[in-house]
Protein backbone atom coordinates (compact mmCIF):
# COMPACT_ATOMS: atom_id res chain seq x y z
CA UNK A 1 0.00 0.00 0.00
CA UNK A 2 1.21 3.50 -0.64
CA UNK A 3 0.72 6.63 -2.64
CA UNK A 4 3.36 8.61 -4.44
CA UNK A 5 3.46 12.00 -2.74
CA UNK A 6 5.16 15.02 -4.32
CA UNK A 7 8.53 15.64 -2.67
CA UNK A 8 11.26 18.24 -2.67
CA UNK A 9 14.91 17.22 -2.50
CA UNK A 10 17.03 20.33 -2.71
CA UNK A 11 20.73 21.03 -2.46
CA UNK A 12 19.95 23.78 0.05
CA UNK A 13 18.56 22.97 3.49
CA UNK A 14 16.43 24.78 6.05
CA UNK A 15 14.30 26.49 3.42
CA UNK A 16 11.13 28.34 4.44
CA UNK A 17 8.24 25.91 5.05
CA UNK A 18 5.59 28.12 6.69
CA UNK A 19 2.65 25.76 6.14
CA UNK A 20 4.05 22.64 7.82
CA UNK A 21 1.46 20.16 9.13
CA UNK A 22 3.63 17.09 9.90
CA UNK A 23 7.28 16.52 10.77
CA UNK A 24 9.05 13.18 10.39
CA UNK A 25 12.38 11.97 11.78
CA UNK A 26 14.18 9.48 9.53
CA UNK A 27 17.18 7.63 10.94
CA UNK A 28 19.30 4.50 10.68
CA UNK A 29 20.73 5.29 14.15
CA UNK A 30 23.96 6.52 12.55
CA UNK A 31 22.58 9.55 10.70
CA UNK A 32 19.31 11.49 10.67
CA UNK A 33 17.14 13.49 8.28
CA UNK A 34 14.07 15.63 8.90
CA UNK A 35 11.19 15.68 6.42
CA UNK A 36 8.44 18.29 6.70
CA UNK A 37 5.01 17.75 5.16
CA UNK A 38 3.27 20.85 3.85
CA UNK A 39 -0.47 21.50 3.92
CA UNK A 40 -0.57 20.88 0.15
CA UNK A 41 0.90 17.38 0.63
CA UNK A 42 4.46 18.13 -0.50
CA UNK A 43 7.28 16.41 1.39
CA UNK A 44 10.29 18.66 1.96
CA UNK A 45 13.66 17.19 2.95
CA UNK A 46 14.53 19.98 5.37
CA UNK A 47 17.64 18.98 7.30
CA UNK A 48 20.02 16.03 7.62
CA UNK A 49 23.19 14.98 9.39
CA UNK A 50 25.37 16.45 6.66
CA UNK A 51 23.62 19.81 6.44
CA UNK A 52 25.65 21.91 8.83
CA UNK A 53 27.58 21.78 12.07
CA UNK A 54 25.61 23.31 14.96
CA UNK A 55 27.43 25.52 17.43
CA UNK A 56 27.61 23.03 20.28
CA UNK A 57 28.20 19.65 18.65
CA UNK A 58 28.62 18.07 15.25
CA UNK A 59 25.72 17.90 12.80
CA UNK A 60 22.67 15.80 13.75
CA UNK A 61 23.64 12.41 15.16
CA UNK A 62 21.68 9.19 14.64
CA UNK A 63 19.95 9.49 18.01
CA UNK A 64 17.56 12.39 17.46
CA UNK A 65 13.92 12.69 18.57
CA UNK A 66 11.14 15.25 18.63
CA UNK A 67 9.58 16.02 22.03
CA UNK A 68 6.23 14.51 22.99
CA UNK A 69 4.53 17.88 22.47
CA UNK A 70 5.17 20.85 20.20
CA UNK A 71 7.09 23.27 22.38
CA UNK A 72 7.15 26.37 20.21
CA UNK A 73 4.58 27.69 17.76
CA UNK A 74 6.02 27.92 14.26
CA UNK A 75 9.18 25.99 15.11
CA UNK A 76 10.50 22.44 15.23
CA UNK A 77 12.34 21.33 18.37
CA UNK A 78 14.81 18.44 18.24
CA UNK A 79 16.58 16.61 21.06
CA UNK A 80 19.96 15.14 20.14
CA UNK A 81 20.37 12.48 22.78
CA UNK A 82 23.26 10.27 23.88
CA UNK A 83 26.71 11.92 23.79
CA UNK A 84 25.32 15.02 22.08
CA UNK A 85 22.97 16.36 24.77
CA UNK A 86 21.62 19.30 22.82
CA UNK A 87 18.19 20.83 22.28
CA UNK A 88 17.75 22.68 18.98
CA UNK A 89 14.95 25.07 17.95
CA UNK A 90 14.43 25.52 14.21
CA UNK A 91 11.77 27.98 12.97
CA UNK A 92 9.80 26.91 9.92
CA UNK A 93 10.02 30.44 8.50
CA UNK A 94 13.37 32.20 7.93
CA UNK A 95 15.39 29.50 9.74
CA UNK A 96 18.67 30.94 8.44
CA UNK A 97 18.12 34.42 9.89
CA UNK A 98 21.00 35.79 12.01
CA UNK A 99 20.78 35.12 15.72
CA UNK A 100 19.66 37.90 18.01
CA UNK A 101 19.65 38.34 21.77
CA UNK A 102 17.64 37.40 23.68
CA UNK A 103 16.79 34.20 21.86
CA UNK A 104 13.28 33.74 20.47
CA UNK A 105 11.54 30.84 18.79
CA UNK A 106 11.54 32.75 15.50
CA UNK A 107 15.28 32.11 15.12
CA UNK A 108 17.54 29.07 15.26
CA UNK A 109 18.99 28.48 18.72
CA UNK A 110 20.39 25.67 20.84
CA UNK A 111 20.67 24.77 24.51
CA UNK A 112 23.41 22.64 26.05
CA UNK A 113 21.71 19.96 28.19
CA UNK A 114 24.88 18.73 29.91
CA UNK A 115 24.61 21.29 32.70
CA UNK A 116 28.34 21.99 32.88
CA UNK A 117 29.49 18.42 32.47
CA UNK A 118 32.65 18.28 30.32
CA UNK A 119 33.54 14.60 30.63
CA UNK A 120 32.11 11.28 31.73
CA UNK A 121 28.74 9.72 31.05
CA UNK A 122 26.27 11.57 28.84
CA UNK A 123 23.10 12.62 30.74
CA UNK A 124 21.17 11.40 27.66
CA UNK A 125 18.13 13.76 27.45
CA UNK A 126 14.91 12.01 26.50
CA UNK A 127 11.93 14.35 26.20
CA UNK A 128 10.75 17.92 26.78
CA UNK A 129 7.47 19.70 27.53
CA UNK A 130 6.46 23.35 27.74
CA UNK A 131 5.25 24.66 31.10
CA UNK A 132 2.37 27.16 31.37
CA UNK A 133 4.78 29.90 32.53
CA UNK A 134 6.87 29.67 29.35
CA UNK A 135 9.74 27.59 30.72
CA UNK A 136 10.57 24.16 29.34
CA UNK A 137 11.21 20.92 31.20
CA UNK A 138 13.64 18.23 29.96
CA UNK A 139 14.06 14.67 31.27
CA UNK A 140 17.61 13.26 31.52
CA UNK A 141 18.05 9.49 31.67
CA UNK A 142 21.57 8.72 32.89
CA UNK A 143 22.89 9.35 36.41
CA UNK A 144 26.40 10.75 36.79
CA UNK A 145 29.11 8.29 37.77
CA UNK A 146 31.61 10.90 38.95
CA UNK A 147 31.70 14.22 40.76
CA UNK A 148 30.02 16.78 38.53
CA UNK A 149 28.35 20.17 38.99
CA UNK A 150 24.87 20.09 40.53
CA UNK A 151 23.14 20.89 37.24
CA UNK A 152 25.00 18.04 35.51
CA UNK A 153 23.94 15.15 37.72
CA UNK A 154 21.38 13.56 35.39
CA UNK A 155 18.71 11.00 36.36
CA UNK A 156 16.48 14.05 36.77
CA UNK A 157 14.40 16.79 35.25
CA UNK A 158 15.93 20.16 34.35
CA UNK A 159 14.22 23.49 33.79
CA UNK A 160 15.21 25.39 30.62
CA UNK A 161 14.77 29.12 30.17
CA UNK A 162 14.21 29.59 26.41
CA UNK A 163 15.22 33.26 26.59
CA UNK A 164 18.68 32.57 28.02
CA UNK A 165 19.02 29.11 26.38
CA UNK A 166 20.33 27.53 29.56
CA UNK A 167 19.43 25.20 32.41
CA UNK A 168 18.24 27.20 35.40
CA UNK A 169 17.33 24.44 37.88
CA UNK A 170 17.47 20.72 38.47
CA UNK A 171 14.70 18.58 39.99
CA UNK A 172 15.63 15.35 41.73
CA UNK A 173 12.55 13.12 41.51
CA UNK A 174 13.71 10.99 44.44
CA UNK A 175 12.25 8.00 42.63
CA UNK A 176 15.24 5.63 42.77
CA UNK A 177 14.48 2.30 44.43
CA UNK A 178 16.75 -0.13 46.31
CA UNK A 179 15.72 -3.79 46.14
CA UNK A 180 17.79 -6.49 47.87
CA UNK A 181 20.94 -4.43 47.57
CA UNK A 182 20.44 -3.37 43.94
CA UNK A 183 19.95 0.30 43.14
CA UNK A 184 17.38 0.96 40.44
CA UNK A 185 17.75 4.50 39.16
CA UNK A 186 14.56 6.37 38.28
CA UNK A 187 15.80 7.08 34.72
CA UNK A 188 12.99 9.48 33.66
CA UNK A 189 12.02 9.24 30.01
CA UNK A 190 8.79 10.52 28.44
CA UNK A 191 6.78 13.44 29.85
CA UNK A 192 3.15 14.60 29.66
CA UNK A 193 1.48 17.73 31.03
CA UNK A 194 -1.72 17.06 33.02
CA UNK A 195 -4.19 19.51 34.58
CA UNK A 196 -6.72 19.05 37.36
CA UNK A 197 -8.78 21.51 39.40
CA UNK A 198 -6.91 24.47 37.92
CA UNK A 199 -3.48 23.07 38.81
CA UNK A 200 -0.83 21.85 36.38
CA UNK A 201 1.30 18.73 36.77
CA UNK A 202 3.89 16.80 34.78
CA UNK A 203 3.52 13.03 34.48
CA UNK A 204 6.96 11.38 34.24
CA UNK A 205 7.60 7.90 32.86
CA UNK A 206 10.29 5.99 34.78
CA UNK A 207 12.38 3.20 33.26
CA UNK A 208 13.76 2.18 36.70
CA UNK A 209 16.89 0.32 35.52
CA UNK A 210 20.03 -0.67 37.40
CA UNK A 211 23.50 0.30 36.24
CA UNK A 212 24.21 -1.23 32.86
CA UNK A 213 26.82 -3.63 34.25
CA UNK A 214 24.10 -5.49 36.18
CA UNK A 215 21.47 -5.09 33.44
CA UNK A 216 18.43 -5.54 35.69
CA UNK A 217 14.94 -4.02 35.50
CA UNK A 218 13.35 -2.70 38.68
CA UNK A 219 9.75 -2.32 39.88
CA UNK A 220 7.45 -0.21 37.73
CA UNK A 221 6.47 3.33 38.68
CA UNK A 222 5.61 6.77 37.35
CA UNK A 223 6.03 10.17 38.98
CA UNK A 224 3.82 13.26 39.14
CA UNK A 225 5.41 16.67 39.73
CA UNK A 226 3.46 19.75 40.82
CA UNK A 227 4.35 22.57 38.41
CA UNK A 228 3.50 25.24 41.01
CA UNK A 229 6.44 24.06 43.12
CA UNK A 230 9.04 24.14 40.35
CA UNK A 231 12.10 26.15 41.38
CA UNK A 232 12.77 29.72 40.34
CA UNK A 233 16.33 30.95 40.71
CA UNK A 234 17.69 28.06 42.75
CA UNK A 235 19.98 25.61 40.91
CA UNK A 236 18.82 22.60 42.95
CA UNK A 237 15.61 21.98 44.80
CA UNK A 238 12.98 19.31 45.26
CA UNK A 239 9.63 20.12 43.73
CA UNK A 240 6.59 18.40 45.19
CA UNK A 241 6.70 14.93 43.64
CA UNK A 242 4.52 11.85 44.01
CA UNK A 243 5.76 8.42 42.98
CA UNK A 244 3.02 5.95 42.05
CA UNK A 245 4.29 2.37 42.32
CA UNK A 246 2.80 0.11 39.64
CA UNK A 247 3.00 -3.29 41.29
CA UNK A 248 3.52 -6.21 38.95
CA UNK A 249 4.81 -4.00 36.13
CA UNK A 250 8.24 -2.73 35.11
CA UNK A 251 10.05 -0.39 32.72
CA UNK A 252 7.19 2.15 32.57
CA UNK A 253 8.94 4.87 30.59
CA UNK A 254 6.31 5.99 28.06
CA UNK A 255 3.42 8.26 29.09
CA UNK A 256 0.80 10.26 27.21
CA UNK A 257 -1.99 12.66 28.20
CA UNK A 258 -5.50 11.64 27.12
CA UNK A 259 -6.98 14.18 24.66
CA UNK A 260 -10.14 15.76 26.03
CA UNK A 261 -9.43 14.39 29.49
CA UNK A 262 -6.29 16.23 30.54
CA UNK A 263 -6.39 15.05 34.16
CA UNK A 264 -5.66 11.51 32.93
CA UNK A 265 -2.95 9.71 31.02
CA UNK A 266 -1.80 6.35 29.74
CA UNK A 267 1.42 4.59 30.74
CA UNK A 268 3.22 1.95 28.69
CA UNK A 269 5.26 -0.60 30.65
CA UNK A 270 7.58 -2.73 28.49
CA UNK A 271 8.52 -5.31 31.09
CA UNK A 272 12.07 -6.64 31.37
CA UNK A 273 14.41 -4.34 29.45
CA UNK A 274 17.21 -6.89 29.14
CA UNK A 275 15.44 -10.17 28.43
CA UNK A 276 12.47 -11.87 26.82
CA UNK A 277 10.29 -12.09 29.96
CA UNK A 278 7.35 -9.75 29.37
CA UNK A 279 5.24 -10.90 32.32
CA UNK A 280 5.51 -7.38 33.78
CA UNK A 281 4.34 -5.59 30.62
CA UNK A 282 1.06 -3.74 30.17
CA UNK A 283 -0.84 -0.50 29.66
CA UNK A 284 -2.07 1.54 32.65
CA UNK A 285 -4.67 4.30 32.90
CA UNK A 286 -3.73 6.85 35.59
CA UNK A 287 -5.48 10.02 36.72
CA UNK A 288 -5.42 12.84 39.27
CA UNK A 289 -8.02 13.00 42.03
CA UNK A 290 -7.82 15.61 44.81
CA UNK A 291 -4.23 16.32 43.85
CA UNK A 292 -3.16 12.68 44.05
CA UNK A 293 -2.06 10.41 41.21
CA UNK A 294 -4.01 7.14 41.20
CA UNK A 295 -4.31 4.08 39.00
CA UNK A 296 -7.70 3.80 37.28
CA UNK A 297 -7.16 0.53 35.43
CA UNK A 298 -4.70 -1.61 33.52
CA UNK A 299 -4.40 -4.15 30.73
CA UNK A 300 -1.79 -6.83 31.47
CA UNK A 301 -0.02 -8.79 28.75
CA UNK A 302 -0.58 -12.25 30.24
CA UNK A 303 -4.06 -11.75 31.64
CA UNK A 304 -5.51 -10.66 28.29
CA UNK A 305 -3.18 -12.58 25.98
CA UNK A 306 -2.28 -9.09 24.84
CA UNK A 307 0.62 -8.49 22.43
CA UNK A 308 3.36 -7.16 24.69
CA UNK A 309 3.72 -3.35 24.54
CA UNK A 310 7.06 -2.21 23.18
CA UNK A 311 6.93 1.40 21.98
CA UNK A 312 4.82 3.84 20.01
CA UNK A 313 2.31 4.79 22.71
CA UNK A 314 -0.41 7.07 21.24
CA UNK A 315 -3.39 8.27 23.30
CA UNK A 316 -6.27 8.63 20.84
CA UNK A 317 -9.12 9.46 23.22
CA UNK A 318 -10.52 8.43 26.60
CA UNK A 319 -11.37 4.99 25.19
CA UNK A 320 -8.68 4.15 22.64
CA UNK A 321 -4.91 3.90 23.01
CA UNK A 322 -2.48 2.50 20.43
CA UNK A 323 0.99 1.01 20.74
CA UNK A 324 3.51 -1.17 18.93
CA UNK A 325 4.30 -4.76 19.97
CA UNK A 326 7.88 -5.60 19.06
CA UNK A 327 8.57 -8.39 16.60
CA UNK A 328 11.56 -10.73 16.52
CA UNK A 329 14.09 -12.00 14.02
CA UNK A 330 14.33 -15.57 15.30
CA UNK A 331 11.84 -17.11 15.23
CA UNK A 332 10.41 -14.57 12.78
CA UNK A 333 7.67 -12.40 14.27
CA UNK A 334 6.40 -9.13 12.79
CA UNK A 335 5.91 -5.85 14.58
CA UNK A 336 2.22 -5.40 15.33
CA UNK A 337 0.23 -2.21 15.70
CA UNK A 338 -2.33 -2.68 18.48
CA UNK A 339 -5.25 -0.55 19.60
CA UNK A 340 -6.86 -1.08 23.00
CA UNK A 341 -10.50 -0.21 23.66
CA UNK A 342 -11.38 0.59 27.25
CA UNK A 343 -8.43 -1.55 28.44
CA UNK A 344 -10.75 -4.52 27.89
CA UNK A 345 -10.42 -5.52 24.23
CA UNK A 346 -7.79 -5.10 21.57
CA UNK A 347 -7.49 -5.20 17.81
CA UNK A 348 -4.53 -5.56 15.47
CA UNK A 349 -4.43 -2.65 13.04
CA UNK A 350 -1.44 -3.75 10.99
CA UNK A 351 1.84 -5.62 10.82
CA UNK A 352 5.34 -4.83 9.56
CA UNK A 353 8.85 -6.24 9.49
CA UNK A 354 10.36 -6.71 12.94
CA UNK A 355 11.73 -3.52 14.53
CA UNK A 356 10.37 -1.17 11.86
CA UNK A 357 7.25 0.44 13.39
CA UNK A 358 8.14 3.66 15.19
CA UNK A 359 6.70 6.44 17.32
CA UNK A 360 3.35 7.54 15.96
CA UNK A 361 0.89 10.39 16.52
CA UNK A 362 -2.82 11.09 16.34
CA UNK A 363 -3.97 13.92 14.10
CA UNK A 364 -7.28 15.03 15.60
CA UNK A 365 -7.92 17.44 12.73
CA UNK A 366 -8.40 14.55 10.32
CA UNK A 367 -9.06 11.78 12.89
CA UNK A 368 -6.05 9.82 11.64
CA UNK A 369 -3.59 7.61 13.50
CA UNK A 370 -0.16 8.06 11.90
CA UNK A 371 2.55 5.41 12.33
CA UNK A 372 6.01 5.40 10.68
CA UNK A 373 7.00 2.13 8.99
CA UNK A 374 10.74 1.86 8.40
CA UNK A 375 10.40 -1.16 6.13
CA UNK A 376 7.96 0.62 3.82
CA UNK A 377 9.79 3.94 4.27
CA UNK A 378 6.40 5.50 4.73
CA UNK A 379 4.02 6.94 7.31
CA UNK A 380 0.98 4.67 7.45
CA UNK A 381 -2.49 6.02 8.14
CA UNK A 382 -5.37 4.43 10.08
CA UNK A 383 -8.90 5.73 10.71
CA UNK A 384 -11.81 4.60 12.88
CA UNK A 385 -15.18 4.40 11.15
CA UNK A 386 -17.95 3.20 13.41
CA UNK A 387 -16.32 0.45 15.44
CA UNK A 388 -13.86 -0.63 12.75
CA UNK A 389 -10.33 0.54 12.11
CA UNK A 390 -9.17 0.67 8.50
CA UNK A 391 -5.85 1.45 6.85
CA UNK A 392 -5.67 4.23 4.29
CA UNK A 393 -3.00 5.19 1.77
CA UNK A 394 0.49 5.54 3.24
CA UNK A 395 2.61 8.66 2.81
CA UNK A 396 5.84 7.58 1.16
CA UNK A 397 9.05 9.35 2.16
CA UNK A 398 11.20 10.97 -0.57
CA UNK A 399 13.30 8.44 -2.48
CA UNK A 400 16.33 10.73 -2.30
CA UNK A 401 16.60 10.06 1.45
CA UNK A 402 17.81 6.52 2.05
CA UNK A 403 16.74 6.44 5.69
CA UNK A 404 13.69 4.82 7.33
CA UNK A 405 11.13 6.98 9.18
CA UNK A 406 11.19 6.48 12.96
CA UNK A 407 8.94 9.20 14.40
CA UNK A 408 6.11 11.42 13.18
CA UNK A 409 4.62 14.46 14.91
CA UNK A 410 1.64 16.71 14.17
CA UNK A 411 2.47 20.40 13.82
CA UNK A 412 -0.34 22.48 15.31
Amino acid sequence: MGCAEPSTCRSSTLIDVPDTVLSVVLSDYASTAIVLVRADGENVVWLDSGSRAPALVSALSGDVVMPSMQLAEGALVLIDRYQSDVLTVLPFESPNSPRREPATNSQLWQADLRGGRTAGTSPNPQDAVALPDGRWLVSRFNPSVAEVPELARGNDLVVIDPASRRITARIDLRADRDVLGTRFFARPTRLAVLSAEGENFVLVGLARLSDFALRETGPGAVALVDVATFPRGEPATNATTQVLELDGLSNCGAVAVIPGRVSDGYVLCQGDAFGADQARAGIVHVGIEQGMLIERGRAMTQAMELPSPGNGLVAIDATHVAYVAHGALSPPLPDRLVVLSGLEAFALLGEAEAFTLGEGAYDARSARLLVPDGGMRAVRTFTLEGNTWGERDARLMPLCVHLPPRQVAVVQ
